[in-house]
């Protein structure tokens, strides 16, 4: 044995009792970093590694050694071993074997203790580890884990607040559909009273503001009545959801961020030479083709044709190729029944159809370029036209649309679905049937798949499927929505650009519109 060891280890030897002059040796060992030859020295006088400092120690030996398995069952059947002595639960070589569980990646064995081992004694263990065990347990997304901590933030009466917000974190990671929006409000709702953590409310509010009016609606009065006006205008959030119109118009900041401002920006830009994607892949055949790589289907027949070449048939839809706002757009039944979309009046023969096209390419300076599509139905009236307003993978609202002679019935939907009022159109609240949940996941697989900022997406809703309509960068009277709405779209619209820039210098690829638009200059 060298000098510098036996000098470490004499007052121990000293204190000892006969027959641990092995482990002594081995715990000089390990603070001079030899974790061979600690690992044999314990190894010589193993009935005497007993106690947390020795048990630790030799693991902590094996580990350094690389023999991290071995570490690991040492400290399990030590653990199971003490299980039987009563009033002595082994806490601390639990926190030791969970630290080296999770510093090594060993999600086999999380899940395994989880699965077999876990009591209700488990909670002992010190806070600051316990958080770390949930926060691998919510990022290995561990079912048994996750649900046993979940039990546990529903049941103790002394939580810290991390835990509140690790679990809401965890739950809005897992909504990638919004499906879970219901659920995370009433969590939030609960841990936010239990708590009255500010962070908490952040985000909550933060999630729940993009899914649901009425929802927000009630967590910013909870929150008022929690932590008051001026603490959460504190916070860095859309302050101009929570505060009311006069404190928001007399602040340039919130001003700055209105939709309305924003996108005229954006439409500015694309006029002077700007950012001129949107606008090259908002064509509808380019649309098309979009939709169709991402599994929409398209009701395209035939594109790019002269009014003359169209050959006039039963069942057809018949649009311009640069149109908007439904001019020049014609849904052919038959030739004794033609709709004109724009005038919402049926028609009469080919003849009076070729007549109002041309007068339409004449008025609008469309080119002579026309699309040909198949007529779609839903309950024998016309598809329903959903358009998705878009945020690099938000969606924020939804305008259902069901046209018929002399009338166009809308309803505003949010992301939750439910029906909402946003200032544009007087002609609310028709009996709608509701958008499914993967209505809004298609359009936010779309939108997360374009490299634009903000895109509206519109789908036609048949009988037999769901169809691309188009794609409009800047829609209609988009000036027209109601304060709230206009700061929500705005602020939303910032945070999309910045979220675009971050994937576009991380490297995203956006295969879909590169491999369209190569041939386009």
């Amino acid at each position: 044995m060298t000098k510098d060891i036996k000098h470490l280890i004499e007052d121990e030897c000293l204190r000892s009792i006969a027959g641990c002059e092995g482990v002594l040796r081995a715990r000089s060992l390990l603070k001079l970093k030899r974790y061979k030859e600690a690992v044999l020295a314990y190894e010589e006088d193993l009935d005497n590694v007993n106690g947390f400092e020795y048990e630790s120690g030799y693991a902590s030996a094996l580990v350094e050694n690389r023999e991290l398995d071995k570490a690991l069952m040492f400290l399990l059947s030590r653990i199971s071993s003490k299980r039987e002595v009563k009033d002595e639960y082994p806490y601390d070589l639990i926190s030791v074997y969970f630290l080296y569980v999770m510093k090594f990646d060993r999600r086999l064995e999380f899940s395994d203790y989880f699965n077999n081992k876990i009591d209700g004694n488990f909670f002992k263990i010190k806070t600051s580890l316990l958080f770390s065990i949930f926060e691998y347990a919510c990022e290995t997304h561990d079912p048994i884990a996750v649900s046993c901590f979940e039990s546990y933030l529903e049941s103790a009466g002394d939580v810290d607040k991390r835990f509140y917000r690790l679990h809401i974190s965890y739950l809005i990671d897992q909504d990638k559909d919004r499906s879970l929006y219901d659920l995370i409000y009433r969590k939030g709702v609960l841990y936010l009273d239990k708590s009255k953590d500010i962070a908490l409310f952040s985000i909550v509010f933060k999630y729940i503001s993009c899914v649901s009016y009425s929802r927000t609606q009630s967590l910013i009065q909870l929150s008022i009545d929690l932590f008051g006006l001026d603490r959460i205008k504190a916070l860095k959030l859309n302050k101009s959801l929570i505060t009311n119109d006069a404190v928001s118009a007399n602040s340039e900041r919130q001003s700055d961020l209105r939709f309305k401002r924003l996108l005229s920006y954006e439409y500015r830009n694309g006029e002077i030479g700007g950012f001129k994607l949107p606008y090259l892949i908002s064509s509808k055949v380019n649309a098309y083709s979009i939709g169709g790589m991402l599994g929409v289907k398209s009701p395209l027949l035939y594109s790019n044709l002269k009014l003359q070449e169209i050959e006039l048939s039963d069942n057809i839809v018949i649009k311009p190729a640069d149109g908007n706002q439904s001019k020049g757009v014609f849904l052919v039944y038959s030739e004794d029944k033609i709709f004109d979309v724009s005038e919402g009046e049926f028609l009469k023969g080919y003849d009076v159809l070729l007549d109002r096209a041309s007068a339409y390419r004449r008025e609008n300076k469309y080119r002579d370029l026309w699309i040909v599509e198949k007529l779609l139905t839903h309950n024998k009236k016309m598809a329903r036209d959903v358009k998705f307003y878009c945020f690099y993978g938000k969606v924020l609202l939804a305008l259902e649309s069901v046209r018929e002679p002399g009338q166009v019935l809308r309803n505003w939907h949010d992301r939750s679905g439910e029906i909402v009022e946003t200032g544009r159109y007087d002609n609310l609240g028709f009996a709608s049937l509701g958008l499914s949940n993967d209505l809004f996941t298609q359009a936010e697989n779309l939108s997360l798949n374009l490299p634009v900022p903000f895109m509206r997406i519109d789908f036609l809703v048949s009988d037999e499927a769901v169809y691309m309509g188009e794609f409009t960068p800047v829609p209609y009277g988009y000036w027209e929505f109601n304060a709230y709405h206009d700061r929500l779209l705005g602020y939303e619209l910032y945070a999309a650009r910045n979220r675009l820039l971050n994937d576009m210098i991380s490297g995203k690829e956006f295969y879909y519109v590169k491999s369209l638009l190569k041939g386009i200059k």
